[in-house]
């Protein structure tokens, strides 16, 4: 299997919050874009991409899960949904 590289991190302070904090459930999906990335798709379809690296234990592709985000504006290189602040995540169940 081919490494899968994980996306640059941001610094906080190039960030800005875009809206209130708010609950998402969905599942993680590893997309094979811009040299790789986790993101999440919410179970009404939305696409999230995680500004900073999921914790291990939830880099598994189709695993089920919940998260407490703060949806971010800013300039990153994958064009595949709104960047996310991750302030808790874990599989449901």
């Amino acid at each position: 299997m081919a490494a899968r590289l994980q996306p640059k991190f941001y610094s906080p302070a190039r960030l800005t919050v875009k809206n209130q904090p708010m609950k998402i459930e969905g599942k993680i999906t590893y997309q094979e874009l811009e040299g790789g990335f986790w993101g999440i798709i919410g179970t009404g379809g939305d696409k999230y991409v995680p500004i900073e690296r999921l914790p291990e234990e939830v880099q598994v592709d189709g695993l089920a899960i919940h998260a407490d985000v703060e949806p971010v504006q800013m300039l990153g290189t994958t064009m595949w949904g709104t960047h996310v602040k991750i302030n808790s995540i874990s599989a449901k169940g």
